[in-house]
């Protein structure tokens, strides 16, 4: 598997090769966005570890844009910036966001849980199909509807979604759907699991601010209702 780092700190960089090539990935690493770009049109990563602020006209957001144009890349977000406002500006196209300092088992279960969600699904299960009122996933696919509307999700935001809606009304504990979504390996804060519940809803109900299906249960988690 092919891992493309980009981050302007070498220390940073040369962390992040050496553990990486230690558990069997090949690493190239960039420091600006502009090779960023150029590097994965030509050397076709499975996922790009991506540092939000950058020297040069590109930052990392602006670098996600582009690749967002491209393909869907596995982008995974690396900043010292802890503030949901960043977090969900990154998530609108990101796989997943890494808050600096990170520890390198946490960075690895992130790499194996998006790169889990981003694989192909066998076509094993019994339906491909789930229906939970207007909304309609083909698992399949990928594609996604409300109502007459066609949704475009990020990986992860389609597999929080497709958990969800699959049990109408079922209330999810945090704990239970981070497993779910994440795996029970990977340690993710209670807030990164908010942040992108709010970025669902801004694609999936009429008014984010006041959403009809995607439900908070406070306290203990979230529910899908019809």
């Amino acid at each position: 598997m092919k891992v493309l780092v980009v981050d302007d700190d070498p220390v940073v960089t040369e962390a992040i090769q050496s553990v990486l090539r230690m558990e069997g990935y090949e690493v190239a690493v960039r420091n600006n966005g502009a090779g960023c770009i150029a590097e994965a049109r030509a050397w076709r990563p499975d996922l790009v570890l991506l540092d939000i602020m950058m020297p040069g006209r590109m930052s990392g957001l602006d670098v996600l844009r582009v690749l967002r144009r491209d393909s869907d890349l596995p982008v995974i977000l690396i900043s010292a910036r802890a503030e949901d406002s960043y977090k969900v500006l990154g998530l609108e196209y990101a796989d997943d966001y890494l808050v600096k300092p990170f520890s390198m088992p946490e960075m690895l279960g992130r790499i194996r849980a998006v790169m889990r969600r981003a694989a192909p699904r066998a076509p094993a299960e019994p339906t491909n199909l789930i229906q939970a009122g207007d909304l309609r996933i083909n698992t399949e696919t990928r594609e996604v509807t409300h109502g007459k509307r066609q949704l475009t999700l990020t990986p992860l935001e389609f597999a929080l979604l497709r958990v969800l809606a699959a049990r109408p009304g079922r209330v999810f504990p945090r704990d239970e759907l981070i497993a779910q979504v994440w795996g029970a390996d990977v340690y993710v804060d209670p807030r990164t699991l908010a942040v992108h519940i709010r970025a669902l809803r801004r694609k999936l109900e009429d008014d984010p601010a006041r959403p009809e299906h995607l439900l908070t249960v406070r306290g203990v988690g979230f529910r899908y209702v019809v």
